[in-house]
């Protein structure tokens, strides 16, 4: 896609403020379609017709070549001063192709420095969570789980556990699933088998001790 100027002094040079509505809406075409097709403000003849919406410009390009804006030729229409900073200000065909030439080249220079770089932290974390866990994670895996478990992971012992600990067992769980501990309801450890947090709850039956 190429662009066209239209310098803000135009609006209140005589030779743009003088134009009909038609003659510079013809104008601006002339403009867009040569930038566009790279032919530095030569428009043959058979194209004048895309340069307004009915196709009828000969009265517009009488007006333009009256005021200098445009050359009559035998193949079509020529914009005289294309590129000169003091005629039309627009850029040549070759200097466009240099444009994109350029940035191609830095695409291509950034696909690859994107290639060389070193796995980031977030792919390497998701890679060894894959590792460790499997499964096709991706994205930031962080190191802390929080919140309800809503899936756990019971002791050989403990068939028909429930995969939801019941009572008072909020905050956060850290390391791996294969070292968490779900908990039967009703169920109890026996005598001398508890694991007993600071308010008498066990971490591994229903049990609970009062505290003094």
């Amino acid at each position: 896609m190429t662009d066209s100027r239209l310098p803000g002094h135009w609006l209140t040079d005589m030779r743009f403020a003088d134009l009909t509505d038609r003659a510079w809406r013809v104008l601006c075409g002339a403009l867009m379609w040569s930038n566009e097709q790279g032919t530095d403000g030569i428009i043959p003849t058979r194209y004048l017709r895309n340069l307004h919406p009915d196709g009828d410009v000969d009265a517009a390009i009488a007006e333009l070549d009256a005021a200098g804006m445009v050359v009559r030729t035998s193949d079509g229409v020529t914009l005289p001063g294309w590129a000169d900073p003091r005629g039309l200000r627009q850029s040549t065909s070759a200097q466009v192709e240099q444009y994109r030439a350029r940035k191609r080249e830095n695409q291509a220079k950034y696909r690859e420095s994107r290639r060389s770089e070193p796995q980031s932290k977030a792919a390497r974390n998701a890679a060894e969570y894959n590792r460790i866990f499997g499964g096709s994670v991706t994205g930031n895996v962080t190191g802390n789980v929080t919140g309800n478990v809503g899936e756990g992971i019971t002791r050989s012992n403990q068939l028909d556990a429930s995969a939801y600990v019941t009572g008072n067992r909020t905050g956060n769980v850290t390391g791996h699933a294969g070292q968490l501990v779900t908990v039967k309801p009703g169920s109890d450890c026996g005598p001398g088998n508890h694991r007993r947090l600071a308010d008498g709850t066990c971490t591994r039956c229903d049990s609970r001790e009062e505290v003094a």
